[in-house]
């Protein structure tokens, strides 16, 4: 393993991996980093709060408000490298980099208009497996 990023990555998938519940693909252990253009993307948007989800803290981004070519190719990195985890009864795609979370809810690729990202250990399987899931949010 030459490129040290990748290695970095996949230590990352590996911890969160090994704190899930076992819905997490092995694959995504082989997950690609994110590449620079969609790094500095990642880096220069502005994400917003969720404020509507205070017992979930997350951010967001609106397809609207950035550049959408690059909206897209985020889109398009997170489900080709992501791997499968579950949110209470709800399976989606994630992509982990930089102790970070980074998902959509599933619509076709040019209906989707939002990523969500997190703290890893903020995640539906981490809170599950460390009993911190909200107290009006138990497991569906």
């Amino acid at each position: 393993m030459s490129d040290p990023s990748m290695h970095s990555l996949q230590m990352e998938t590996a911890r969160f991996d090994q704190g899930s519940v076992g819905r997490v693909r092995r694959a995504a252990i082989k997950a690609a980093a994110l590449p620079d253009d969609l790094r500095e993307f990642v880096a220069a948007s502005q994400w917003t709060f969720a404020k509507t989800m205070p017992e979930w803290p997350h951010e967001y981004i609106v397809r609207g408000r950035v550049d959408g070519r690059l909206f897209e190719a985020l889109v398009r990195h997170i489900r080709e490298n992501g791997f499968e985890a579950r949110f209470y009864g709800r399976t989606l795609t994630y992509f982990a980099e930089g102790g970070l979370l980074y998902w959509t809810m599933g619509a076709p690729i040019e209906e989707t208009t939002i990523i969500n990202r997190c703290r890893q250990e903020g995640s539906y399987e981490n809170r599950l497996r460390n009993g911190t899931l909200p107290p009006d949010h138990q497991p569906r």
